[in-house]
């Protein structure tokens, strides 16, 4: 007798060697369970990166600010701001490591039944991890598109404005929102984020310099990447995750993606112009255009009133043509606030005056008589 394939004999349990056939003997029952082998294992780690976006002190709608992964959960939620636990599987994640180990694993039911105590750790201490950018995470999105829950998202914030607040700012109904990854908002112990962006205890944080008009103005940087500090992930910490072991290359592999909590800035933005138009002598002008992006916070608070930033218009030197005046020798740096309107200042030339001698000579040079002519540069 021989035991089938992935199954050995129950304890106390035993193949006979012989067998005596008898009249009435009935069946002979061997008990049998499934085999189960240790087997190397791989755990591969990745930080998952949950936002959130901040609308006002006591509130943090849990969003992902990133234009493909909203068009994907688009097609899922249709006209409804999503259950955040609809956002985790398309959560943007960044790949930090793997732990290796050993796993008992059941060959019926292709299944690992427990794991083993021999994992090894990750150390990420004072590792950083670029964040995704491009279509995975980015400062300075806009979050009112029509292909994803971006729009709704802002729907959404301004009916529940309303209900609150009796005087809902136009710039908030009417321009696009944008949004950058925050360095000071973001805590990872508590900030608001709903359960399945709880307390890491991971000591990580986001760091970065990224350029953001309403990040300078309120002493914050745009985030581009997570700083690890000292906290081990371990298999201890990685068991409180759902692990799914699967089949891949004839080596048993799982994931786990581990939440990393970031907040959101929303905020507005609009562009003021000024426009200088040189107008040269031959009747040429060159349309010079300086420009200041400035931001406004979205913020929902009730006695919030955040302000625009402000913006500069550098100064601009006015060519200098010979023979010719211009109309100012300088346009001046000029503050720009959110009132400042777009402008344009003209610029012309003007021809200078000019005097010429007229002598009259005799064969040998000598001077007869003279007189004087007087125009302007380019006057024939």
């Amino acid at each position: 007798l021989i035991v089938p394939d992935k199954y050995q004999l129950a304890d106390g349990q035993q193949l006979p060697t012989t067998y005596t056939f008898a009249k009435g003997s009935g069946d002979l029952k061997i008990h049998l369970v499934h085999q189960v082998v240790q087997r190397e294992a791989t755990i591969d780690v990745r930080l998952r990166i949950v936002t959130s976006v901040h609308t006002r002190d006591d509130a943090y709608a849990v969003g992902t600010l990133t234009q493909a992964r909203w068009k994907q959960l688009g097609d899922k939620i249709n006209d409804s701001v999503p259950n955040p636990a609809a956002l985790v599987e398309a959560l943007p994640s960044v790949e930090v490591g793997t732990l290796t180990g050993h796993a008992d694993y059941d060959l019926v039911d292709e299944r690992v039944t427990s794991l083993g105590d021999d994992w090894t750790s990750l150390n990420l201490d004072g590792h950083t991890y670029q964040l995704p950018n491009g279509d995975e995470v980015v400062n300075g999105i806009m979050i009112d598109s029509e292909d994803t829950w971006g729009k709704l998202f802002k729907e959404y914030n301004l009916k529940l404005a309303q209900i609150m607040h009796a005087d809902l700012d136009p710039d908030y109904v009417n321009r696009p929102w944008h949004g950058y990854l925050s360095v000071n908002a973001t805590n990872n112990d508590s900030n608001g984020l709903v359960d399945i962006a709880h307390s890491l205890g991971l000591q990580a944080g986001l760091v970065g310099d990224e350029p953001n008009a309403l990040a300078k103005a309120i002493g914050d940087r745009a985030a581009t990447s997570v700083e690890m500090s000292n906290k081990p992930i371990d298999f201890n910490f990685v068991q409180q995750y759902d692990l799914e072991f699967s089949e891949q290359n004839g080596q048993l592999r799982a994931e786990v993606g581990i939440p990393l909590a970031g907040v959101y800035v929303p905020y507005v933005e609009k562009t003021a112009t000024r426009t200088i138009n040189v107008t040269t002598p031959d009747g040429k002008t060159t349309a010079v255009k300086q420009t200041a992006t400035l931001a406004k916070q979205v913020d929902f608070g009730k006695d919030a009133h955040p302000a625009w930033t402000t913006g500069e218009w550098s100064s601009y030197e006015v060519p200098t043509i010979p023979g010719y005046t211009a109309s100012q020798s300088q346009v001046a740096k000029t503050t720009v606030t959110g009132t400042t309107e777009n402008q344009t200042v003209n610029i012309t030339y003007t021809a200078n005056s000019q005097t010429t001698t007229v002598v009259y000579q005799t064969e040998d040079g000598t001077s007869v008589h003279t007189t004087t002519v007087n125009g302007h540069t380019g006057q024939t």
